[in-house]
């Protein structure tokens, strides 16, 4: 492997501009931040690797969204996968990757939906109270929340690595 490479479907305009645009600044200077440092340290490979971040921006629509989502999967082959913000933007996103089995890491839009329809892939966060978990598919109730470490990065490491 000789890059990361993250995919985000953002809205760079319509209704959620602002917080797209909010989101892309942030994710590039994640980016720009990591590469500088020489990429991130994978153990497994017992070296750092660059990151890169593709992007369309989906005009805050679902349907361009969900188009967006399947070309950075089936085109671009993203390893891991950012969600957009808002929650009807999420769901389309999660429509996507749930049968494709790709984690969704979903950053900024929520919706119950997705648990209620027993996706997998999302994870996200959901409340400052609740500090930046994620959550499998059990009910809430039965298993409260998983940090992220104990699900996401097994499932990333599978793709990125397999």
């Amino acid at each position: 492997m000789k890059r990361i490479k993250l995919g985000i479907s953002i809205s760079l305009t319509g209704a959620y501009s602002v917080q797209g645009a909010q989101s892309f600044r942030g994710l590039s200077l994640y980016v720009s931040d990591v590469n500088e440092r020489g990429g991130i340290h994978v153990a497994q490979l017992e070296r750092k690797i660059p990151v890169d971040l593709v992007h369309f921006d989906d005009e805050s629509d679902v349907d361009k969204c969900r188009s967006n989502v399947e070309k950075l999967l089936s085109q671009e082959q993203v390893d891991i996968l950012l969600g957009p913000y808002s929650s009807s933007l999420a769901l389309a996103a999660a429509e996507e990757a749930e049968p494709r089995g790709v984690t969704l890491w979903n950053h900024g839009g929520s919706t119950d939906e997705m648990d209620e329809r027993g996706f997998t892939v999302p994870r996200q966060h959901h409340n400052a109270g609740e500090h930046v978990f994620a959550w499998d598919n059990r009910p809430r109730k039965e298993n409260g929340p998983r940090r992220t470490e104990d699900s996401l990065f097994q499932r990333l490491r599978q793709r990125v690595f397999a």
